[in-house]
């Protein structure tokens, strides 16, 4: 009897081990897809900044200081300091209204549990994957060179895909983590230096900056020799994000 009550408690702990393990998996499978929309929002900044004024479409904190840079712009005959102000704002107000609508779409459960990847996530991308390609496909229909007006749009088109990726992202409450911006991922890496931490999140924040390097120089080159083919890197990262989460995640890890 004591052989059998000690098998069965062998069972029960390797039964109570086995969503322990579940859980890390998909949370390694999470931290890469992180990875992969940071290296999307590389290129996505590095087009904006370069193809649409000097703009960007999820570093709000540089949008911020060029609406600083107007101001001084007034005061200054030269000529101006900055990106056109119009186009700033936006930028601003797209992501601002992307952000606003992933609100209402990500909304944590209400029993308070969180999920390694809920399905409203994959959802929120889909319509990030959505202004993604419509983004191309208006990019593709003025062969690359955008009027005032039609660069406003472009502009409003992906800030807003970007909002909606920054607070979908963040609903997966990752700590310090964003895909759309660095600081707070910069201060964790280096805080955790400083006190020699041997945590694992350390090096998903440094693979996070990587990937947002790596983005940022494959969008600039494609940008610079193939231009029309630019916009295609984030919707393709985009798409395969939300493919290799449905295949490999699923709603119910918690």
């Amino acid at each position: 009897m004591d052989v059998l009550h000690g098998s069965g408690v062998c069972q029960d702990a390797e039964a109570d081990r086995k969503p322990a393990r579940t859980r890390r998996t998909a949370s390694v499978v999470r931290n890469r897809l992180l990875v992969g929309l940071s290296f999307s929002t590389g290129a996505v900044d590095v087009i904006c900044y370069l193809a649409l004024g000097k703009v960007f479409a999820a570093f709000m904190t540089g949008n911020v200081v060029f609406l600083g840079l107007a101001a001084v712009s007034s005061l200054d005959s030269g000529g101006s300091l900055g990106p056109d102000v119009g186009r700033v704002v936006v930028a601003m107000l797209g992501f601002a209204a992307g952000v606003l609508f992933s609100a209402k779409l990500v909304m944590p459960l209400k029993n308070g549990a969180v999920e390694v990847w809920p399905r409203r996530v994959s959802i929120a991308l889909a319509v990030v994957a959505a202004a993604e390609a419509a983004f191309l496909i208006l990019w593709l229909a003025i062969a690359g060179h955008p009027s005032t007006v039609v660069g406003d749009v472009l502009i409003g088109i992906l800030a807003v895909a970007m909002g909606i990726q920054m607070d979908a992202v963040r609903s997966l409450r990752v700590p310090e983590i964003s895909t759309t911006a660095a600081t707070a991922t910069i201060v964790s890496f280096v805080n955790q230096l400083a006190n020699r931490s041997d945590s694992a999140d350390r090096w998903l924040y440094a693979r996070i900056m990587a990937a947002m390097v790596v983005g940022a120089v494959a969008g600039g080159v494609v940008l610079l020799f193939a231009p029309l083919y630019a916009p295609i890197i984030p919707v393709v990262v985009t798409i395969a994000v939300i493919a290799f989460a449905t295949a490999a995640l699923k709603p119910a890890a918690r």
